[in-house]
């Protein structure tokens, strides 16, 4: 994951500009209680997860129609964000912002389906959280 660390560096670097350097980064990481590397190894995990979510959303299908649908509810809106009002130039965006609104129930049903296909729980309380989330996905 060569791309990932080289994020992690970057932003290791970006903080400890912000913080005057290495040593008050390291100084602002002991007041959160934890370590530098504790620090890299949690934000890895963070970016590795970003980064298969955002394979999964987008996997997700939208149809031409749904788009142009969408297109002409929000065209006030997204038109003067994207400074265009042609859908042409904007047809991946507007695929995007459908993928993402679809994202939050099929992101639920994605891990309400490795929850009950997983074979080792290390923890059956956190198990039986996940396995009892409400259908409607409003928890």
């Amino acid at each position: 994951m060569p791309a990932i660390d080289e994020q992690v560096r970057l932003m290791e670097q970006q903080s400890e500009q912000q913080m005057g350097g290495p040593e008050g980064f390291e100084q602002e990481l002991r007041k959160g209680h934890t370590t530098l590397t504790e620090w890299r190894t949690e934000l890895r995990q963070q970016l590795l997860i970003q980064q298969l979510e955002a394979s999964r959303r987008k996997i997700l299908p939208v149809g031409d129609e749904e788009i142009n649908l969408y297109w002409e509810k929000n065209r006030k809106k997204l038109s003067s964000f994207w400074h265009t009002d042609k859908l042409d130039q904007a047809r991946d965006r507007v695929r995007e912002l459908i993928q993402q609104e679809r994202w939050v129930t099929a992101r639920a049903d994605w891990e309400l389906a490795l929850v009950k296909g997983a074979k080792v729980w290390v923890d059956r309380d956190i198990r039986q959280l996940f396995v009892t989330v409400p259908a409607d996905h409003t928890h």
